[in-house]
């Protein structure tokens, strides 16, 4: 038997997966009602589903019956084990008489068998016929048998279908839910079973019935395992209530206590009358406002923190309870006593979380030497073990004062920037002073207590308490920690305590933060000119010279704008290559130095390091209105060197932030000595640039030379073909220009060959290109160009060249041009293939008797 499985048989088998695993699961169920039949059932589907990997693989007609018959095991026993299921699962199999059990499986059996004796009647398949242009799907034509079959099916589902609709109606509403799940899924799969005999699907002969069935044991799963469908009944509340060792507490509709057991008198510490037939609200007055917000709330658990009354913490647990008929409907409260359970899961956690604070600084500390990620993580860390509204670490900076480096939750401060743009010395402040004096934490309780607080800012009123630690190392003070919150008393000696650990590890990473900045710039420092010098020998080109510079300068200084200006002393023109911070080009139009005021004209005219702490400074040495304005950007500080070779300036190198006094001493060292270096990358690319425009130019004519005209034709025509444009060219050759040569010379002919060229380009547009092809003829590119507008083109140089005189010493020349026009078409093979054309074009137009356009035809040819 050959098969070809089709990519979609892997639903099947899918779907018999998952209907073994949903019929394994209730078998071990099968004691509850509906479980066995429902069990069989999905059994029966996982046949199906099997059976139809076969049957959608088999590429004969013989394979298809055979596998068909198989799928028949399941087709046929899913109907009746439904009703059976849906009898059991709404109580109605009772009433089911034991006869009509025996009974619905009297046409199953013999549909089962008729279907395995087909050949010998073809009751069930009349004939079956392979798609084999359509994934080799079989295309059945049914008999009377498989129409009775279908039928007597379609009644069993409709029957244990409405029973469930039923139970819908009148059951709880959980187990509504659920028979809304099964009613649902069997509607799946009774559209889908019908799609397919009313052959109402787009593919023809596709059962898409066993395909749905993968997604109804999908939803089966999911409902059998959410909701506990077939789990044992519940046991009797009675029971229940006697075995609990919770408080449970039963209420009707308006609140009242039906039913309360010993615990839930003694959790709650309820001394009054018994309370059943009081209001719930009534017997736990004394604690009305802790438990207001389980008023009018059903299906929620909440924890009461009661210890301010009755030293308890409490878990209340309330559930709906509803009945069928006039039976009962209300409430159920469970009460549990978790204050032992809460104090020590409280001591726990603070010292899983200070170990874990420490665990996961000291690993930090340790994988990075980045000081701005490791402070964060510390004041994070702290802020896990140490409850405070604000945090912040301030540094100690060369001067001896401290500023503060970073704050958690600065909007405390009335704004995010205020602490961090604080412009004061904090030693002023009294406990910063004590800290450092002493080296120990400083606990303040109560801000607003006489002589506890000299921090008068209007910024910091909202603070009560405060606690803070000075970081230091070997006795130097590197900084403080401090943390501040709006409430009082909120520090305690052992949250100092734990401060002060952090505030070590601060110390010991702010001392590896500085040694590790100190090796790594001297490493980046020999890194950067290293990488530069191997720009400078590369020579790739101004513009890339300037991006290798650039990149390797701002992996250590911060750069906002970056550039390289280019001046050109014998016309005072200066031109640019600018990038902003994030290496996107800035457009600067290249101008006259010396006809508008800019940081490069006054570097160049300086001829030594400009260096502006902020341009907004009144003692700036240069105002933000004499640079050049550049969109979106509002420099501060500017670092401008000039670029001078063999005693000339060239040009200057500058870097710019928009923050204020951005650079250090050594910063502004290290921009010096790659500037000197970018001077001399400068020079090189300008000559490597220069040499190859040489190589693809003409030096009579200036023109593009054959060679760049064959990279440039390639380009176009791949443009063409991608935007689908025409494309056309023109091949033009001087008529008898030997004659010129040899009547007015060699020079008068090199003349001639330079007009021509400049008075075709004239007659051209900018994004045509012409080239000196070889000798005495050009090409043109005309891209965006048919045939008849580059005759015209064409026509115009033609009739150009004709009317002027060409002056020579020797006496006036008149010359004419002859010209072949082509257009690009995609049956030229190769490029080879469309200059062939346009040099027949030109012949033709020679074999005319010169002084003529000639257009190639393709239709013609």
């Amino acid at each position: 038997m050959v098969f070809q499985f089709p990519d979609f048989a892997v639903i099947y088998l899918i779907s018999a997966i998952l209907c073994f695993m949903s019929a394994a699961i209730l078998w071990r169920r099968r004691v509850n009602p509906g479980s066995t039949p429902f069990a069989l059932s999905l059994l029966s589907l996982a046949v199906w589903s099997f059976a139809s990997i076969f049957e959608a693989g088999a590429v004969t007609p013989e394979g298809k019956i055979f596998w068909s018959k198989w799928q028949y095991l399941g087709i046929t026993t899913v109907s009746p084990l439904w009703l059976l299921f849906s009898a059991q699962y709404t109580n109605r199999f009772r009433k089911f008489p034991k006869i009509l059990q025996w009974m619905i499986w009297i046409i199953p059996v013999l549909t089962l068998v008729l279907a395995f004796t087909n050949e010998m009647h073809q009751l069930i398949w009349t004939n079956v016929t392979v798609l084999e242009d359509n994934f080799f799907i079989g295309y059945y034509q049914h008999g009377v048998a498989f129409f009775v079959h279908t039928a007597f099916s379609y009644v069993c589902l409709l029957i244990g279908t409405i029973w469930l609709v039923v139970d819908v109606f009148n059951g709880e509403k959980k187990e509504s839910f659920q028979s809304v799940v099964f009613v649902i899924s069997v509607i799946l799969g009774w559209t889908a079973n019908l799609i397919y005999i009313l052959q109402l699907f787009p593919i023809p002969g596709l059962d898409i019935t066993p395909i749905t069935i993968s997604f109804i044991a999908l939803i089966m799963v999911w409902t059998i395992s959410r909701f506990h469908v077939f789990d044992l009944l519940p046991i009797a509340r009675e029971s229940l209530l006697a075995s609990m060792q919770d408080g449970v507490i039963v209420i009707d509709p308006n609140g009242i206590v039906l039913e309360i057991n010993p615990a839930a008198l003694t959790i709650s510490g309820y001394a009054g009358p018994h309370p059943v037939g009081l209001s719930i609200w009534e017997v736990f007055d004394d604690f009305k406002e802790e438990i207001e917000i389980l008023r009018d709330q059903v299906d929620v658990t909440v924890e009461l923190d009661l210890s301010d009354k009755n030293g308890k913490i409490i878990e209340v647990q309330v559930s709906s309870i509803e009945k069928k008929g006039d039976m009962l409907s209300g409430l159920l409260i469970i009460l549990r006593d978790i204050t032992s359970r809460k104090w020590i899961e409280k001591k726990e956690q603070e010292q899983k979380a200070f170990v874990k604070a420490l665990a996961d600084t000291a690993a930090t500390i340790n994988q990075t030497l980045e000081l701005d990620e490791v402070l964060e993580r510390i004041l994070d860390n702290v802020g896990k073990v140490v409850p405070h509204d604000s945090a912040n670490i301030a540094l100690m900076n060369e001067s001896g004062q401290a500023r503060f480096v970073k704050v958690n939750h600065p909007e405390q401060y009335g704004r995010d920037d205020y602490l961090t743009g604080l412009d004061m010395d904090i030693l002023t402040i009294e406990n910063f002073r004590i800290m450092a004096d002493t080296g120990n934490p400083v606990i303040v309780f109560d801000t607003h207590a006489p002589g506890q607080w000299t921090d008068n800012l209007q910024q910091s009123k909202w603070i009560r308490s405060f606690l803070g630690a000075p970081i230091s190392y070997h006795n130097e003070l590197l900084g403080f920690i401090n943390l501040d919150s709006g409430k009082v008393h909120s520090f305690n000696e052992a949250d100092a305590d734990r401060l002060e650990i952090f505030a070590e590890y601060a110390a010991t990473a702010i001392s590896n933060a500085r040694n590790f900045a100190e090796i790594k710039f001297y490493a980046e420092e020999m890194t950067i000119l290293y990488e530069i010098s191997l720009a400078i020998a590369a020579g790739v080109g101004l513009e890339k010279t300037t991006q290798a510079v650039f990149r390797q300068l701002k992996r250590v200084i911060p750069v906002d704008i970056f550039y390289l200006a280019l001046y050109e002393p014998d016309t005072h023109m200066v031109s640019y290559f600018m990038f902003r911070g994030n290496d996107k080009r800035v457009q600067i139009e290249p101008f006259n130095l010396l006809q508008r005021p800019s940081m490069t004209r006054f570097v160049i005219e300086k001829r030594e390091k400009v260096y502006i702490p902020d341009f907004k400074a009144p003692d700036a040495i240069l105002k933000e209105h004499q640079i050049i304005p550049i969109p979106e950007f509002e420099g501060r500080t500017a670092l401008a060197i000039p670029l001078i070779l063999r005693g000339r300036v060239i040009g200057a190198l500058a870097v710019e932030s928009e923050k204020v006094n951005a650079y250090s001493s050594r910063q502004i060292k290290l921009v010096e000595t790659i500037a000197q270096q970018a001077t001399i990358a400068m020079d090189n690319a300008k000559l490597f640039e220069r040499l190859q425009q040489l190589a693809i130019t003409d030096g009579l004519t200036d023109l593009y030379n054959r060679r760049y005209f064959y990279m440039m034709l390639e380009n176009e025509i791949d443009r063409s073909r991608r935007y689908e444009t025409p494309l056309s060219l023109i091949m033009m050759d001087i008529d008898h220009f030997k004659k010129v040569n040899d009547q007015y010379g060699h020079l008068a002919g090199d003349n001639v060959l330079k007009k021509v060229s400049e008075l075709s380009k004239g007659l051209l547009r900018q994004a045509d290109e012409m080239f000196r092809y070889g000798g005495e003829e050009f090409t043109i590119l005309l891209p965006e160009t048919n045939n008849d507008m580059a005759e015209i083109v064409a026509e115009r140089i033609r009739n150009m060249i004709e009317e002027t005189t060409f002056k020579t010493k020797k006496g006036d020349v008149h010359i004419t041009v002859s010209l072949g026009v082509t257009e690009f078409d995609d049956s030229f093979k190769n490029v080879g293939a469309f200059i062939e054309t346009v040099d027949a074009a030109l012949y033709d137009a020679k074999k005319a008797g010169r002084n003529c356009t000639k257009t190639y035809h393709h239709s013609l040819n």
